[in-house]
């Protein structure tokens, strides 16, 4: 440009401010050595670009190409007119040159398009099978959840057979075996033995995909086996509950710390009524209480295996757990459900 510029100058200052003929000849000759040397450069721009590039504009090439060339025939015949080479090449060719040269680029452009509908093409094929890959890394990933649910089920129902139900029955093997079984102990260990074993089973059916249709199955399993037992049972729920959107493991943990709490009430709270509360906290939270007027001081008792379960239960679902169990005043399980933030 800065070039260009300066040739343009000069030939101005020439023609404005040098008398003829001298003003037209001297710009004259400056052009045809500028377009001269302008299409020599041009040549060699194009040969040092196919040395050291990978090109497929072949066509536009050729055409630029035989653009310079034509340029430099013109120029060669104003330096050798004694060669009397043929004059306007560039000219005569120029309708020619500028209809290939548009042909050229509609060309390209056609191809542009087919290569983007192509690129396009396989872009969507791609998407298609990452998104089948994803789907089934899904699958196997529920699949894995699935058996690791069922792998912590059954180690929970062993621990509950060798702790609870064992430990009962072995109790009462000794008793009988020592000749000291009493026949109204015997019944009562039982049914103890039969209402956990129910409870087990209970657990192990599904209880429900939300919060709010597992409390609705707890209260129509639960209330027939504290009345069975001969406790008054009371329920109280609030009509507009917010509860938190949880997941089926989740729900599940929350319906097994309700029924551990139901059953250590039946078996050691030594008192006449369970009372079940879900309420809205001030902040946003569902809290769920389990209450008995039994005698009170769970946490030295033989519930504090049971208490552990559940406090280890809830801390698996970020849920905030809380035992109230003074000597005398009964025992008061409370869960606090947060929101999600």
């Amino acid at each position: 440009m800065a070039v260009y510029l300066g040739a343009v100058a000069v030939i101005a200052w020439h023609i404005y401010r040098v008398p003829m003929p001298e003003g037209f000849i001297v710009p004259a000759i400056i052009w045809i050595w500028y377009l001269g040397i302008l299409a020599v450069a041009v040549v060699a721009r194009l040969a040092w670009h196919f040395a050291t590039h990978a090109e497929d504009r072949l066509l536009e090439s050729a055409l630029m190409t035989v653009s310079a060339a034509a340029l430099l025939m013109d120029a060669a015949s104003e330096w050798f007119p004694e060669l009397q080479l043929q004059r306007d090449n560039l000219g005569n060719s120029a309708v020619f040159l500028l209809l290939a040269m548009t042909a050229a680029f509609l060309t390209r452009n056609f191809r542009l398009f087919q290569s983007q509908g192509a690129l396009n093409a396989m872009l969507r094929e791609k998407v298609t099978l990452r998104e089948a890959e994803l789907a089934e890394a899904a699958v196997r990933e529920q699949a894995l959840v699935r058996a690791q649910a069922h792998d912590e089920e059954r180690r929970r129902i062993m621990r509950d057979l060798h702790d609870g139900l064992g430990s009962q029955l072995m109790t009462m093997m000794l008793s009988a075996r020592l000749g000291e079984s009493d026949p109204p102990k015997v019944a009562e260990g039982l049914q103890s033995v039969i209402d956990e074993m129910r409870l087990m089973v209970d657990s192990m059916d599904s209880v429900g995909e939300s919060l709010e249709a597992a409390l609705a199955t707890f209260r129509a399993r639960i209330q027939p086996r504290i009345e069975a037992a001969g406790f008054a049972f009371c329920w109280s729920q609030t009509a507009a509950l917010n509860a938190p959107d949880l997941g089926p493991r989740d729900v599940l943990q929350i319906f097994r710390i309700m029924q551990e709490a139901v059953t250590n009430a039946l078996k050691h709270s030594g008192g006449s009524e369970i009372a079940v509360e879900i309420s809205a906290t001030v902040h946003g939270a569902v809290a769920i209480s389990i209450a008995d007027n039994g005698s009170g001081g769970a946490e030295a008792g033989d519930a504090g295996r049971g208490l552990a379960n559940m406090r280890a239960r809830a801390r698996a679902v970020g849920a905030d757990y809380a035992v109230q169990s003074e000597p005398g005043s009964g025992t008061r399980i409370t869960l606090a459900l947060l929101q999600p933030a």
